[in-house]
């Protein structure tokens, strides 16, 4: 394969916009696994991201690996009040349905309508919003507050937003341990990923040093977009 022209292509990008200093870039195949890896500016195969929306990837995969475990009663089609250990207003919406965000309760647009009021919680850290303490005190702010435009479950789709934190929660009761731990134990190690944890840094961004000690929000991971990671550990994802 010659990936030379991609190569320029992503080196001109970086050189006409003003906003990036530096972009990596990673091919993968499903059978021949990781074709190709690239770096530019002052981006380096080392480097750590703050992932974003790729944090779904991992988020999915979690909850798909705790549903296969045979020692877990789990399954992702069964709705979520079988499993929270706290009342909620969201009835019938199952962990499928948080995950393809269809569950009905509004996506990440609708923190702009200026009435997200409690759901807002999914963006901190401890300590930076009522109810950040941790994940599940989070999802039972979220699972409790009912937010205006929401739709039965399965009738529409809306991107994001809280449902991803609720999903989250139904992790750790079900597995019985934190998200980060879960997640080392599931795919972590069996995958031999070497970096690769959930915080929340979107309401101290400037808290990010590009170090991993410097992530913070473990307690409270952002489940939607919270992930950070290196290009290798991410392509052994994709491959999987």
């Amino acid at each position: 394969y010659d990936f030379s022209p991609a190569e320029a292509w992503l080196a001109q990008f970086v050189d006409e916009e003003a906003a990036f200093d530096g972009a990596s870039m990673m091919v993968i195949d499903r059978t021949r696994g990781v074709l190709h890896t690239h770096t530019v500016g002052d981006h380096t195969p080392d480097m750590l991201f703050l992932l974003a929306s790729v944090s779904q990837i991992p988020s999915v995969s979690l909850l798909m690996a705790l549903a296969d475990d045979p020692a877990l009663d789990f399954d992702l089609d069964t709705p979520i009040e079988n499993y929270l250990p706290f009342m909620g207003v969201y009835p019938g919406i199952t962990t499928a349905q948080l995950l393809s965000n269809t569950s009905g309760i509004p996506g990440l647009l609708a923190q702009f309508s200026g009435d997200y009021g409690a759901h807002t919680c999914q963006y901190a850290a401890p300590g930076q919003f009522p109810n950040a303490d941790n994940l599940l005190t989070c999802a039972e702010a979220i699972y409790q507050t009912p937010l205006a435009g929401t739709v039965a479950p399965g009738t529409q789709f809306d991107y994001g937003g809280s449902q991803w934190q609720l999903a989250g929660a139904v992790a750790e009761v079900v597995g019985g341990d934190s998200w980060n731990n879960l997640f080392q134990k599931s795919l972590g190690e069996p995958c031999g990923l070497e970096v690769y944890e959930f915080g929340n840094m979107l309401g101290d961004t400037g808290a990010w040093t590009g170090f991993a000690d410097s992530l913070i929000g473990q307690a409270n991971p952002y489940i939607e977009g919270g992930a950070m990671s290196d290009v290798s550990d991410v392509s052994t994802l994709l491959q999987m």
